[in-house]
């Protein structure tokens, strides 16, 4: 019973951890965009 506990935490804070990582990469990648733009314009 723990154990299954302990499983699903782990599970909720994986989830969690790959949704601000996706967020990280996307923030990244509009950044880096907007950067080239300004540079060439």
């Amino acid at each position: 019973m723990i154990l299954f506990g302990i499983l699903g935490f782990v599970v909720d804070v994986a989830g969690a951890i790959t949704k601000i990582a996706f967020f990280i990469c996307l923030i990244g990648l509009g950044v880096s965009l907007a950067m080239k733009a300004l540079r060439n314009g």
